[in-house]
């Protein structure tokens, strides 16, 4: 039986990239940091272990007897107040799931980047994997973190190690246990008034980057890179959804791009007193944008249909925190 290996099993994508590679017959090793918080699911082809990306001697015993690796795991903190708070997981993490690749000879790995490594484009014209990542994401702490990991991961896939980038754009779905791509469902989950930036991004179902990485492991080409993306959407459309779905029929106002701007500004300035915040300049001009992509590449590639953002919003409001009552 195959085995491979799962970093960041506790979190929205690991889970679900967990639970699609049982389905199709493998021996999986979910990698957390605390059993306790795996969801409640048993299965006899899996095996939660622990360890930390940032113990390489951890990363090396988890990998034993493994064929495949799936390197879900990263920080994604918007608070960091520099880049090198995020070399730790992403930079030395990383590096370690690297050199264990080699060093147990792992037929592939699959490495999970964002699409903000690429640049964005209108509903027209969407990004796609040939286009290079521009601004506010090119002064994106985050986003800049995952470009220099990026760089090594091509780096090694250019010396010779098989390894495939699946590339995903803004995830929704079940299992967001903490939550965290889907704090923007409780935006507009419940209110009676909705504000909402001028700006838009790309959505895709946990379950359908799951299905892509499998994918990637199983079909991809070596140093490729996929972007897994789906519907180009409005804040404004993105909370109408969360509304119609629970019954909600919250007032909806826009948030002034000043005023966003605004905002950014004294975030920075809480900033310079060494106060971690997520309220950025850059971040606020990120909600103005409308970073749209096409996942043409893997439609062609993996013949993939993939869920409505409706359907994603919905298995996201099942499970996890939200736990809302669903009218349609």
């Amino acid at each position: 039986m195959k085995t491979a290996l799962v970093t960041g099993a506790n979190g929205l994508l690991g889970t679900s990239v967990v639970l699609e590679l049982l389905g199709r017959e493998y021996h999986v090793k979910a990698l957390v940091r605390d059993k306790k918080k795996f969801i409640e699911y048993t299965h006899p082809n899996l095996e939660l272990v622990t360890g930390d990306l940032r113990d390489r001697n951890s990363i090396q015993r988890a990998a034993m007897d493994c064929h495949y690796l799936v390197h879900t795991a990263a920080d994604t903190s918007q608070k960091h107040l520099k880049l090198s708070d995020y070399d730790p997981v992403n930079t030395l993490g990383t590096k370690n799931i690297l050199d264990v690749c080699r060093e147990h000879k792992i037929k592939r790995l699959v490495y999970i980047g964002t699409a903000n490594t690429f640049g964005y484009g209108t509903r027209d014209n969407p990004g796609n994997e040939n286009a290079p990542a521009k601004a506010p994401f090119t002064r994106c702490l985050y986003a800049l973190s995952k470009m220099k990991v990026q760089e090594m991961v091509d780096k090694e896939a250019a010396d010779g190690l098989d390894v495939v980038t699946v590339s995903p754009t803004f995830i929704i779905g079940p299992y967001d246990q903490k939550p965290g791509s889907g704090r923007i469902i409780c935006m507009a989950l419940n209110r009676g008034i909705v504000f909402y930036p001028p700006g838009g991004k790309n959505f895709v179902h946990a379950g359908d980057v799951a299905r892509g990485v499998a994918n990637a492991l199983e079909s991809g080409t070596a140093g490729e890179k996929y972007l897994m993306a789906n519907e180009n959407l409005t804040y404004r459309e993105f909370f109408r959804i969360v509304s119609r779905l629970t019954g909600n029929h919250p007032v909806m106002i826009p948030l002034p791009r000043l005023l966003l701007i605004a905002l950014g500004l004294a975030g920075e300035l809480i900033r310079l007193l060494g106060i971690s915040t997520e309220l950025t300049l850059n971040n606020m001009k990120i909600l103005c944008v409308r970073n749209y992509y096409t996942n043409q590449k893997v439609l062609s590639r993996f013949n993939m249909s993939f869920l409505t953002t409706e359907e994603a919003v919905r298995d996201a409001l099942k499970t996890g925190p939200f736990r809302a009552t669903l009218k349609y």
